[in-house]
């Protein structure tokens, strides 16, 4: 479903998103290492992938499937959930992401 250059994107976003708030929650990295393993993210893609600024790894997604674009948001909305805590920084990326991949959410 994801080409590697996408899998890489898919997870940069995923780590900026567990970022957001400044400060990474244990359950968020579990969440974050559970999407990884079900993506097939191994350790050489999550290194790239770290490396990898916000804007570039939108503008591989932007070029995604609309299928991939809504597996990226639902597992937002998981690395968000992920610590009980909705903090406004991360409603504002979410906002920003789904702007620029051209999805329509309500957040």
């Amino acid at each position: 479903m994801l080409t590697h250059n996408q899998k890489i994107a898919f997870t940069s976003i995923l780590i900026e998103m567990a970022n957001a708030d400044q400060c990474i929650h244990i359950s968020e990295c579990s969440v974050l290492q559970h999407i990884l393993s079900l993506l097939a993210v191994d350790a050489e893609t999550f290194k790239i992938a770290k490396e990898v600024s916000l804007p570039i790894a939108l503008e591989v997604m932007n070029n995604a499937s609309d299928d991939a674009k809504i597996l990226l948001a639902k597992h937002l909305v998981e690395v968000i959930d992920a610590d009980q805590q909705v903090h406004p920084a991360e409603i504002k990326l979410l906002n920003e992401i789904a702007q620029r991949l051209n999805l329509h959410l309500l957040f």
